[in-house]
């Protein structure tokens, strides 16, 4: 099966990448979803770098009420898992090229399941390619599509805290061999900088944990 495009989020009117089980992955303006999303069968609706009046446009389309629709374009939230009726809302966070962490708003239905961030393009690219690999399995079962997404936005940060990890314990060595005053300073700031991630990372895996 071919691998899923590397789809460009770059154009200011090209921001919403929808997947459609019979036809794959395609490329529309959100001013457009209206008329490209499809009436019937389940599908995923990833919107990168949206403006708040682009995602009440989103709001709009898919019929999303309260609380949910004034959640969506909120962003610098805590991570959180909640379940209302049918319908799953979760703000979760995912590592971006520079190491620093994405928030991404994650709304999940039995028709449709929609995705808004601002930068995450390469764990929405590793998911895209899971959805290519397994749209028959996700047909049978809808939420499969929610857990890829997921299992793409939470390890993510893997890299960096291995990164991370392994300089903290050559520091540590160093120190205690023979300590100075730059390698302490650069191990405090090291722990400073895990620290935020920490925050972000225990209640996530708990939540999914719990989820799962």
């Amino acid at each position: 099966m071919a691998a899923a495009p590397r789809l460009n989020y770059e154009s200011d009117s090209m921001k919403a990448i929808i997947f459609v089980q019979k036809i794959g992955f395609f490329q529309v303006e959100i001013g457009e979803l209206v008329h490209r999303l499809p009436k019937d069968g389940f599908f995923w609706l990833d919107i990168d770098g949206a403006s708040a009046e682009e995602l009440q446009t989103v709001t709009s389309v898919l019929k999303i009420a309260e609380p949910a629709s004034s959640w969506l374009p909120r962003f610098g939230q805590r991570a959180r898992f909640e379940v209302d009726g049918g319908q799953i809302r979760i703000s979760t966070f995912a590592a971006g090229v520079s190491g620093l962490p994405i928030e991404g708003h994650v709304l999940y239905t039995r028709s449709w399941l929609l995705t808004v961030h601002t930068g995450a393009t390469d764990s929405m690219d590793r998911a895209r390619k899971m959805y290519t690999v397994l749209t028959n399995k996700i047909a049978f079962n809808r939420a499969l599509g929610l857990l890829i997404v997921l299992c793409e936005f939470i390890p993510s940060f893997d890299v960096l805290l291995e990164q991370t990890d392994e300089l903290l314990g050559a520091l540590e060595d160093q120190v205690l061999r023979d300590p100075k005053e730059a390698q302490l300073q650069q191990l405090s700031g090291l722990r400073k900088q895990l620290w935020p991630l920490h925050r972000l990372w225990a209640p996530q895996q708990i939540a999914v944990r719990n989820f799962v």
